[in-house]
């Protein structure tokens, strides 16, 4: 009689090795895939609107409302306007809060450093005379918004 022996001694080295290294390369890429971050572009939202403030029919300001936004709130250091009038003059201000006309008090308080433009919340741009106004909103150097708002004479209420 013969003791029959499954596997020699090299063959079973040889597949305890194979099988660890397959088994270290899988949780290698299980667990990185925990570490990694999204770097794609930022997925948020935003609305635009020309708003008549004061009640004397003529629209001063564009209302930005954030529709949505993975992110937010966003801080200031995010957010990018670039508004271009009618007369090809750009307007960079954003405000928290609209206020006035023209002039040094457009905005009772600009969008500073330690506030956020969080879901809900509304910036505002001044308008820079009658006509269509081209709105681009970024944040996070994402384009959010981009819209044509008409700042003439608000619509009649019915």
């Amino acid at each position: 009689m013969r003791d029959d022996e499954g596997v020699s001694p090299v063959i079973a080295v040889i597949l305890m090795v194979a099988i660890t290294v397959v088994l270290a390369a899988t949780v290698y890429v299980w667990v990185s895939g925990f570490a990694s971050e999204d770097t794609g572009p930022e997925q948020a939202a935003a609305t635009a609107k020309g708003v008549d403030l004061s009640g004397d029919g003529d629209v001063e300001w564009i209302q930005v409302t954030l529709t949505s936004g993975q992110n937010a709130p966003y801080s200031w250091s995010d957010v990018t306007n670039s508004t271009t009038a009618p007369d090809g003059t750009s307007a960079e201000q954003i405000c928290e809060t609209a206020q006035g006309e023209w002039g040094n008090d457009w905005c009772t308080d600009n969008f500073g450093s330690g506030d956020s433009w969080d879901v809900g919340g509304n910036l505002w741009i001044p308008c820079q005379g009658d006509g269509n106004h081209i709105v681009t909103i970024s944040v996070s150097g994402t384009t959010i918004l981009d819209a044509r708002v008409s700042c003439d004479a608000a619509a009649p209420s019915p």
